[in-house]
């Protein structure tokens, strides 16, 4: 990661709370925590940063100052296709094979499910759905 702030000509403050490379393992954390507070996030990644939990305004404004040219060369450095030319069934005609889809769960009918996963509405009815279901997509490559 400092090879990351290198590139990129960016220098440090010392007296910085919330330091430009802990905001990048944050934003990581919320992409993979994506159900989860701002502040819930912080507090796990509390161990790098003991000063205790900062407003969820300072988070934001953090994060704005992070931008985007972090996140984009640190993707660019780790992040890689598993796929080659070579790999069989993973290209046609020169293309490389990907899928994207979707589709529904359905949930066992508990309390436990309700609050996890809630109910879809139905804009013709008032009532809510007696089904409990989670939508979920995805897109792979084939290697």
């Amino acid at each position: 990661m400092k090879e990351v702030f290198q590139q990129l000509g960016v220098a440090e403050k010392k007296c910085s709370r919330l330091p430009s490379w802990f905001m990048v393992w944050f934003v990581v954390a919320l992409g993979l925590f994506c159900r989860d507070s701002d502040r819930q996030i912080f507090r796990w990644l509390g161990p790098y940063r003991p000063k205790g939990t900062p407003p969820r305004s300072s988070l934001c404004e953090a994060r704005h100052r992070l931008g985007m040219a972090p996140l984009r060369l640190l993707y660019g450095a780790v992040v890689e296709l598993l796929s080659k030319l070579a790999t069989l069934g993973a290209f046609y005609q020169g293309m490389r094979l990907m899928a994207i889809d979707g589709f529904v769960v359905d949930a066992a009918d508990t309390e436990k499910n309700d609050r996890a996963f809630g109910r879809p509405g139905s804009g013709r009815f008032a009532t809510r759905s007696t089904i409990l279901s989670d939508r979920v997509a995805e897109r792979s490559t084939a290697c």
